[in-house]
């Protein structure tokens, strides 16, 4: 009798045990996400907010290959001033999710001016575009970031001409 006791039991310890398991790693990430802000010195929340950014943009299409680490090194550096070592720069594009829920997008326009939301979406479209198609998961990150910084319909493709020029009859963009 006893044995059947602790037979039902097991299922329900185990279950228990997968989540703290569970609970103790998403609390280890959040620890160690704040711990590489911290490393990158980011001290206003558009330095907080733009790095972020730029790493889940990075990791949107599933794949994150060195020269996207870097690029988003240099664009940081540019818009900051301050460049982060790419060992960060890996560390945070690692924390980061490929997809984004909209509540989270909107979490990153806060504190920021409508310049700086532009500069931050000029960053996400370079680091994302390459002069060609996007991919969905890219599409969506631009489209979830865009509509969290209340930018107007016109507002990307305007800064897709300043990144690239103006786009050709056959929709390709000039050189």
């Amino acid at each position: 009798m006893a044995s059947i006791s602790i037979a039902r039991r097991i299922p329900t310890v185990l279950f228990g045990l997968l989540l703290i398991a569970g609970l103790v790693s998403v609390v280890r990430k959040k620890q160690k996400k704040k711990q590489v802000c911290a490393d990158l010195g980011a001290v206003s929340a558009y330095e907080k907010q733009m790095p972020a950014v730029f790493c889940h943009a990075a990791k949107s299409d599933g794949t994150v290959d060195p020269y996207e680490t870097n690029f988003v090194a240099d664009i940081a550096a540019d818009l900051t001033g301050t460049r982060a070592s790419l060992a960060r720069v890996a560390s945070l594009i690692d924390l980061s999710q490929k997809s984004l829920l909209p509540s989270e997008c909107r979490n990153f326009a806060v504190g920021l001016t409508e310049d700086q939301k532009g500069r931050i979406m000029r960053g996400v479209l370079m680091i994302l575009s390459d002069g060609e198609s996007l991919d969905i998961g890219k599409h969506r990150f631009i489209t979830g970031l865009s509509k969290a910084f209340k930018l107007s319909k016109g507002d990307v493709p305007s800064i897709l001409h300043s990144i690239y020029g103006p786009a050709s009859p056959s929709g390709a963009v000039a050189p």
